[in-house]
């Protein structure tokens, strides 16, 4: 094809080539593909009527890698809260002109890029709203945090959420040791009992049990912080249901149909990474022993020997069991 060489200043017989580029952008080298124009007396440039950017593409590759949001989500983000770029600015505490470069392709920083994801939950915004509250107007922190509020109250809670709202409903008692619930130590302690083949759910219930009440007789204190609840077949953690939803939901375990003779249940199965960190190597003995003392054990053998427990036979169902009953524990 013939077209103008700036160059030559003249007409020129003009073929395209494509080309690699690396572009090295805060210590990353981006390749990125370009096409470049080639006149007959081999004079390279770009293509004048092509809106083509490479730089533009190599900060999107770059953003791209390193997980860093791109100049259109972070206006569809502040578009979502209606806001303006100054009322952002103002909020995040950046400088008048920064939020416009970020919308307009300049490259954010790591920090920067942070802050912007973790404003994506309303709560986290609302947080800052708060702590900013005395150095922006008045109409504009009434107004927007009515607008943040009802936002959140619109989202749908996970079944975490849920569980957590359900857990922090109560305060900590003689029936959870006088202890706040550890969710990290409750889901650590399900994934040791259980181990690589599963645990009947009957007998994981009763190993929860045993483990808080016999470290509270030695230690004054239970593992999970979880409340037992008195039911046919031995003490459970209360509202178990949902703990099991919750941990389902979570990928920390699956639920399984399984039988063993006559007897059929739901196996507890593993699906994430035991993580032994969370506890203490008190903690980790207690957990240990009450593993091997009943490895050999069945759900039912098991459940039957809850029933002689004292804490058991002195509530009645659906009763939550005191831990001060753990002095009188057998094992």
């Amino acid at each position: 094809m013939k077209s103008f060489c700036p160059y030559c200043e003249k007409e020129k017989n003009i073929s395209e080539i494509n080309r690699t580029e690396e572009y090295e952008i805060r210590g990353k080298t981006i390749p990125i593909e370009v096409k470049i124009l080639v006149c007959e007396e081999g004079h390279e440039f770009d293509d004048p009527k092509s809106d083509d950017d490479s730089v533009d593409r190599a900060y999107r590759e770059y953003r791209k890698m390193s997980g860093f949001m791109q100049p259109e989500e972070i206006k569809e983000l502040r578009f979502s809260y209606g806001l303006t770029q100054k009322e952002l600015s103002s909020l995040l505490g950046w400088g008048g002109a920064t939020l416009s470069r970020y919308e307009n392709g300049a490259l954010q920083s790591e920090s920067h890029d942070r802050l912007l994801k973790m404003i994506q939950d309303p709560k986290n915004l609302l947080s800052i709203l708060e702590e900013k509250r005395t150095s922006l107007p008045k109409i504009f922190v009434t107004n927007f945090h009515q607008r943040l509020e009802g936002q959140i109250g619109s989202e749908e809670p996970t079944l975490k959420e849920l569980f957590e709202r359900k857990r922090n409903a109560f305060d900590a008692d003689e029936f959870s040791g006088y202890s706040d619930l550890n969710l990290d130590k409750l889901f650590n302690s399900i994934l040791l009992f259980a181990g690589e083949d599963g645990l009947f759910k009957t007998k994981l219930h009763k190993l929860l049990f045993f483990a808080d009440f016999k470290h509270y007789k030695e230690y004054a204190v239970p593992i999970t912080g979880v409340k037992y609840a008195h039911l046919p077949h031995g003490p459970v953690p209360d509202n178990y249901q949902l703990l099991l939803t919750v941990l389902v939901e979570e990928n920390y375990i699956r639920l399984l149909e399984e039988s063993i003779g006559d007897y059929v249940g739901e196996v507890v199965d593993p699906q994430e990474k035991l993580d032994l960190n969370v506890f203490s190597p008190a903690e980790i003995k207690t957990l240990v022993e009450i593993q091997e003392y009943f490895a050999a054990l069945t759900s039912k053998e098991i459940s039957d020997l809850s029933h002689s427990e004292k804490g058991y036979q002195e509530t009645s169902d659906g009763e939550l069991i005191s831990y001060q009953y753990a002095e009188a524990l057998q094992i």
